[in-house]
C-alpha cells in the first residue's frame, strides 16, 4: 500500500489506520486529523496552508532548547579539546543536542537534552511544576525528584533542595548547573568574544551587556542573577527523629521542668500528629511551652520540634509567639550556641512566612541578629548561613523602602566582610556570599539612590571568590552602580 510521509506541528498522542490507506492522528491540541494519499479527499487549500505554517513555526522553535540556540552550539569536534574535572558541555550531533561531563580525563556522555518548555505541568508532592527531574545523589539509591518552574532561579532551587534533603553544601553549584542543563531554566548563556566556551558555564569573565533606556530614567545593565524574589528556607527535621534526644534531655532537667508520664505520652501523641499532619488538640501547646522553659543548653531539640510543628501544622502558633521564642534564644546574651543556631533557623522560617512584616520591622527584629556572629568558631559557619538567608529574604520584599533598604544593604556588606575575614575560603564555597550579593543586587535595583552610596570597592573583592555565581553577581553589581 502507499505510504504517507506527513510532518506534524504538535505532539502525537495516538494513531490508527483507516480504510483506503488513510491514517487518523490524535494530538496534544485535542484535534484529530486524517491523512490520506488520495488527493481528491484533501482538505481545502487554506487549511493545508495553515497547517504548513504551524509545522514551519514548530521547526523554528526546535532550533532552541529553552534559551539555548541549538544552531549556535559547538559540534562533536569540541569533545577533542580537554576540559576541567566536573565540567559539563552540550554539543550538537546531527541535529540532536547531547550532554557530556568531563571525568577522569575524558568526556563522558550523560544523555540527550530535550526541550520540555511546551509540555504540560508535572505534579510533585501535590505541587505542579514546569519540570520534574531526577537527581542521583548516591549510588545504589533511588534518584530524588526535583520540581522546577520556568521562572525559578536554579541556584535558589538547588539550595532549597540541598536543605530539604540535608545534602552536602558542596553540591550547590553542581546541582544548579544540572538544573539549567536539564530544563533550560536559568540565566541565558553568556556571550563572550572569545573562542568556543561552554554554553552553560562560560569560559572567561562575565561582563553584563548593556540595555537601552526606555523608561525615561537612568539606564541599567541587564543582569542575570538579580532582582530575585525567590525566598530561601531552612531544612526542618522530622518530628519522630527528635524523640530520643527529647527523652534524654527530659531526664536531665529538674523536677519542676521535667515532663511526667502523662505529659510524655501527650508529647508522643503530638509528635505522631505532626508526622500525620493532624492538628493538635486543646492543651497540647502547654506541653510545648513547658519544653521551651528548659535550660538553654538542653533547649535545641525543643526549638527544632517547635519549628517542625510550625512548618507542618500552619497556624498552630501566632506570629507573636514565634517572634517571642526566636527573640528569647537569639537576642538574649548567654544563650547556648546550639539553641542560637536553631533560633536563627526559626528566624529564617519567619522571614519566609511573614516576609513583609520582617522587612517593615527589620531594625527591631532582624538587625540585632548580626551580633550572633560573635560566637564560637564551630558555630560561626551555621550562623552566617542562616543570617545570609534572612537578609536575602527581606531584600526580596516589595515593602522595602529606601531607608530600610540602606540598613539591609549595610548589614549584608557587614556580614560579607565578616565571612571573608573569618571563614576559611574552602568553607565558604556554598551560598552565603552569593545570597548576600543577590540581596544587595535586589536593593540597588529597587532603589536607585542606593547605587550611589554603595562602595563598589567592597564588592570588587568578591570578583575573585571560588563560587562562579558570586563572582558574576559582584561584576553585575559594579556594572549597575557605574551605569
Amino acid at each position: 500500500s502507499s505510504g504517507i510521509n506527513a510532518e506534524y506541528g504538535v505532539s502525537v498522542w495516538s494513531c490508527a489506520a483507516l480504510p483506503d490507506s488513510a491514517v487518523i492522528v490524535g494530538s496534544s491540541d485535542g484535534v484529530g486529523r486524517i491523512f490520506t494519499p488520495h488527493s481528491e479527499l484533501s482538505a481545502p487549500v487554506a487549511d493545508i496552508e495553515r497547517m504548513s505554517q504551524e509545522v514551519a513555526s514548530q521547526k523554528r522553535s526546535k532550533q532552541a532548547i529553552g534559551d539555548l540556540q541549538v544552531d549556535k552550539l559547538p559540534g562533536v569536534e569540541a569533545l577533542n579539546r580537554p576540559g576541567k574535572e566536573g565540567q559539563t558541555l552540550m554539543v550538537k550531533n546531527e541535529g540532536i543536542v547531547e550532554l557530556y561531563s568531563y571525568t577522569s580525563g575524558n568526556w563522558q556522555k550523560v544523555g540527550q537534552v530535550e526541550d520540555a518548555y511546551d509540555k504540560e505541568k508535572h505534579e510533585l508532592n501535590g505541587v505542579k511544576y514546569d519540570h520534574v527531574i531526577d537527581v542521583d545523589v548516591e549510588d545504589g539509591k533511588p534518584a530524588l525528584k526535583l520540581g522546577v518552574n520556568k521562572t525559578d532561579d536554579p541556584w535558589v532551587v538547588a539550595q532549597n533542595f540541598i536543605s530539604t534533603h540535608m545534602l552536602p553544601q558542596a553540591y550547590l553549584e553542581q546541582i544548579a548547573n544540572y538544573i539549567t542543563q536539564n530544563t533550560g531554566v536559568g540565566p541565558k548563556p553568556m556571550e563572550l568574544d572569545s573562542e568556543y566556551c561552554d554554553p552553560l558555564t562560560g569560559g572567561s569573565r562575565y561582563i553584563p551587556p548593556s540595555v537601552s533606556n526606555s523608561g525615561g530614567s537612568s539606564s541599567m545593565p541587564q543582569t542575570r542573577f538579580f532582582p530575585n524574589s525567590t525566598l530561601v528556607s531552612e531544612v526542618v527535621p522530622e518530628a519522630g527523629k527528635l524523640t530520643e534526644k527529647l527523652r534524654d534531655h527530659n531526664s536531665k532537667v529538674n523536677d519542676n521542668q521535667r515532663l511526667g508520664d502523662t505529659e510524655w505520652q501527650k508529647l508522643e501523641k503530638i509528635i505522631k500528629s505532626v508526622g500525620a499532619q493532624e492538628p493538635l488538640e486543646e492543651g497540647d501547646n502547654q506541653v510545648i511551652l513547658k519544653l521551651l522553659s528548659w535550660p538553654s543548653e538542653l533547649l535545641f531539640p525543643c526549638l527544632d520540634l517547635f519549628r517542625t510543628i510550625n512548618k507542618s501544622l500552619k497556624g498552630t502558633f501566632t506570629l507573636q509567639e514565634k517572634i517571642r521564642i526566636a527573640k528569647a534564644n537569639s537576642h538574649t546574651p548567654g544563650v547556648d550556641e546550639k539553641a542560637v543556631r536553631v533560633a536563627l533557623r526559626l528566624w529564617v522560617d519567619i522571614t519566609t512566612e511573614h516576609n513583609d512584616h520582617c522587612t517593615m520591622n527589620f531594625v527591631e527584629l532582624i538587625y540585632p541578629l548580626l551580633d550572633c556572629v560573635n560566637t564560637s568558631p564551630t558555630n560561626m559557619k551555621f550562623v552566617c548561613n542562616s543570617l545570609s538567608k534572612a537578609l536575602h529574604n527581606v531584600s526580596c520584599s516589595p515593602e522595602t523602602d529606601e531607608e530600610t533598604g540602606r540598613i539591609i544593604m549595610d548589614s549584608a556588606l557587614r556580614l560579607l566582610e565578616f565571612i571573608a575575614a573569618n571563614i576559611p575560603e574552602e568553607k565558604s564555597k556554598s551560598s552565603p556570599q552569593s545570597l548576600l550579593l543577590v540581596a544587595i543586587g535586589n536593593l540597588i535595583t529597587r532603589h536607585q539612590n542606593l547605587r550611589r552610596v554603595l562602595s563598589t570597592d567592597k564588592i570588587a573583592k568578591f570578583r575573585s571568590v571560588p563560587l562562579e555565581k558570586s563572582r558574576q553577581t559582584a561584576e553585575e553589581i559594579i556594572a549597575v552602580c557605574k551605569a
